[in-house]
């Protein structure tokens, strides 16, 4: 999906899923990368993911492309440098 596409189709609260796990729920676009609400946050701290992470959106998700795993050891927990 490139950038346009996204921002067209993201939305704030849809859940976000990784490989069928739910990690959270989409606070906003943040540049180059999709910041999730921290209400849903293991440590109630909003988490920032590249938007080349996201595979698909659809009218209630986006689907990444990255496991729950591989999403807890690599989104970044601090606001990018854009």
């Amino acid at each position: 999906m490139d950038l346009v596409e996204i921002n067209s189709h993201i939305k704030a609260n849809l859940k976000v899923l990784a490989k069928g796990v739910k990690v959270g729920t989409v606070d906003s676009v943040d540049g180059d990368f999709l910041k999730l609400n921290r209400k849903d946050a293991d440590d109630k701290s909003h988490h920032w993911i590249p938007l080349n992470w996201i595979d698909k959106i659809d009218d209630k998700s986006v689907y990444l492309n990255h496991s729950a795993d591989e999403y807890k050891h690599l989104r970044r927990n601090s606001k990018p440098l854009i």
